[in-house]
């Protein structure tokens, strides 16, 4: 779907603006932590997450702060309404899980959960996220999904300040 037509002089309506997002972007900001013990089974992140409209298109940034163990690390993936596709995904500067360094190349991460390591308990790093939504005929809400790459006794902290942001596009 394009973006609407306006006319010179043309007054916008709240629908215009507000409700079809095509000016303002829906943005959700992690305000604490959320902690993941011994447990790689994903489960909505409990603050982050954006209602979206039926028939569009919209840019994601997702940018998870996190501090993980060097065992136990970090993944995410999303869920959508029915009929949506998230495509054209990439992670962006991530920690390595296997060597624990750091990265500056951008990894594809199609249908796979995409997983960042840790640098270990108490040490902050980011991951940055960024894909296409298509949403179908339905509204709805995309939620991003946080667990532990592998299972691990020592926490894995999603942090405040963490953040998940749309702008409508099509």
């Amino acid at each position: 779907m394009a973006p609407p037509t306006w006319s010179v002089g043309q007054v916008l309506t709240a629908a215009d603006v507000l409700a079809n997002n095509w000016f303002v972007p829906i943005a959700s900001y992690r305000t604490s932590t959320q902690t993941i013990t011994s447990n790689q089974t994903l489960a909505n992140d409990n603050q982050l997450s954006a209602a979206v409209a039926a028939n569009a298109v919209y840019d994601v940034k997702l940018t998870y702060r996190y501090n993980a163990a060097t065992a136990g690390d970090f993944q995410f993936d999303f869920t959508l309404p029915a009929g949506a596709t998230n495509v054209n995904n990439y992670l962006h500067e991530i920690i390595s899980t296997t060597t624990g360094l750091s990265t500056d190349d951008a990894i594809t991460a199609s249908a796979t959960n995409p997983s960042a390591g840790g640098l270990g308990t108490g040490t902050d790093t980011a991951a940055m996220w960024t894909s296409i939504l298509t949403t179908g005929g339905s509204s709805g809400t995309l939620q991003p999904r946080v667990a532990q790459l592998t299972s691990f006794a020592t926490s894995t902290s999603v942090l405040a300040a963490s953040s998940l942001i749309l702008q409508r596009i099509g």
